[in-house]
């Protein structure tokens, strides 16, 4: 099993144990297909670097709340080099930092889709730009400019997915 694949059942096992609130439909629905989803993109990529967290925004403002109280959703941060490159030896960023790809959702905590959308139209519609995480967290993405300059580092967080990953062809 992977490294990456054993954080997040940690991870599952924190929503499971209560830690993080989570309903159990939330735990055996939508985070399970995104589990699955992951999966595939490890097989497939071999090595993806994931940020994991609460989102606290009760309002829905699209910023983070000042009073912490129940998280509304879990924010996901998935990092991969393109085929055309690789990770640098430590695996913190890829050896051509234009080579970034980046994933990132915002999963309400609730315990169904009332859209009744198929998972990964689901997962897909909870998709946003690395800046709208940063803003529902106060975390900041991409700050090192040894690694991400600043053109690179503005492209990596205000990006757009137009689609989830496709399992593309090297």
């Amino acid at each position: 099993m992977s490294i990456l694949i054993q954080i997040f059942l940690d991870y599952l096992w924190f929503l499971e144990q209560g830690r993080i609130p989570a309903s159990k439909g939330f735990i055996e629905g939508i985070w399970r297909e995104f589990l699955n989803l992951l999966d595939k993109y490890q097989r497939h990529y071999k090595i993806i670097r994931m940020f994991a967290g609460p989102i606290y925004d009760k309002n829905n403002d699209g910023l983070e709340d000042e009073v912490k109280e129940r998280p509304t959703h879990i924010f996901i941060v998935l990092i991969r080099c393109s085929f055309a490159t690789n990770w640098k030896t430590d695996y913190t960023h890829c050896e051509d930092p234009a080579a970034t790809r980046i994933l990132s959702f915002a999963l309400p905590l609730v315990d169904r889709d009332y859209n009744c959308l198929y998972p990964m139209e689901y997962l897909y519609r909870n998709t946003l730009r690395v800046r709208d995480i940063e803003l529902l967290t106060g975390l900041e993405f991409f700050t090192d400019r040894q690694f991400y300059p600043d053109e690179i580092a503005l492209q990596l967080r205000t990006f757009i997915n137009e689609a989830l990953w496709q399992l593309e062809q090297q």
